[in-house]
C-alpha cells in the first residue's frame, strides 16, 4: 500500500509533471492538449493542483495494486510502464467519474473532447507518474 510522506509536495510535483507533459506534446494532439489546458486554466487558474488534490486518494487507490505487485528491484515507474494501457484506462475512469460532478460545462466539454488524446499521452507517460509517486512514498 502506498503511503505518501507529503501530500502537498506530491500534488505540486504531479501538477508540474502534467504541465510539462502537455507542453512537450507536438502536432495536432499537442495543440489540442495545450489549448484544452489553457481553456481550463482560464476558467479556474489552479485547476491542475485542485483537480489532482481532489482525486489523489482515488489515483493512489488505482495505483496500489501495481505498487503491491512490483517485483523486487523494479522501480514503480517501470512497473506502471509495463502495464501502461491498463493503468491509463483505470486512471481515466477516475477522471470520468469526476467529470460527472463538474458544474462548469466548459470544463466538461474540454475534457470530453480531449479524453481520447489524453489516454494515449497518459499511457506514454505513466513511468514518470510512477517515479514521482515513488519519490513521495513514505
Amino acid at each position: 500500500m502506498i503511503t505518501i510522506s507529503d501530500r502537498a509536495a506530491l500534488v505540486s510535483d504531479l501538477a508540474d509533471f502534467a504541465r510539462t507533459t502537455v507542453n512537450n506534446q507536438s502536432g495536432i494532439t499537442g495543440m489540442a492538449l495545450k489549448g484544452g489546458l489553457a481553456a481550463a486554466t482560464k476558467a479556474k487558474p489552479n485547476i491542475v493542483e485542485a483537480g489532482l488534490g481532489h482525486v489523489l486518494n482515488d489515483v493512489i487507490g488505482v495505483l496500489n495494486p501495481y505498487w503491491d505487485s512490483k517485483p523486487e528491484g523494479t522501480s514503480f515507474g517501470e512497473q506502471l510502464d509495463a502495464n501502461k494501457d491498463r493503468v491509463a484506462e483505470e486512471l481515466l475512469q477516475v477522471a470520468d467519474g469526476q467529470s460527472k460532478n463538474v458544474t462548469n460545462q466548459t470544463l466538461v466539454k474540454v475534457y470530453n473532447s480531449l479524453r481520447g488524446k489524453v489516454a494515449k499521452v497518459l499511457a506514454e507517460n505513466v513511468r514518470g507518474l510512477g517515479d514521482i509517486v515513488e519519490k513521495h512514498a513514505a
